[in-house]
């Protein structure tokens, strides 16, 4: 069975987002989840399970920032409009 921090992140991937391991790709360092709508560049970082951080970038400016653990952070990343147009919530 798999840790439900990993299925959460797995999902982002079903949804459109690509995954970037920093550092040793068998023990990196972090995660960088990344997905670009037409309009909002959206990014997620994994540190570690409980400490992760996403924004949105709307027209150069950083919109909806997040911060918490991986659960808390997807759940509100995935609730993030998928269609335009983006305005720059804060």
């Amino acid at each position: 069975m798999d840790d439900p921090e990993v299925t959460a992140l797995r999902g982002l991937i079903d949804t459109g987002w690509t995954c970037e391991p920093v550092g040793d790709p068998a023990a990196p360092v972090m995660l960088v989840y990344r997905r670009t709508l037409s309009g909002a560049d959206d990014e997620l970082v994994v540190m570690d399970a409980g400490e992760v951080r996403a924004s949105r970038r709307v027209g150069g400016s950083v919109t909806r920032p997040v911060s918490g653990t991986v659960g808390e952070v997807v759940e509100a990343v995935v609730a993030w409009p998928t269609a335009g147009p983006f305005e720059a919530v804060s």
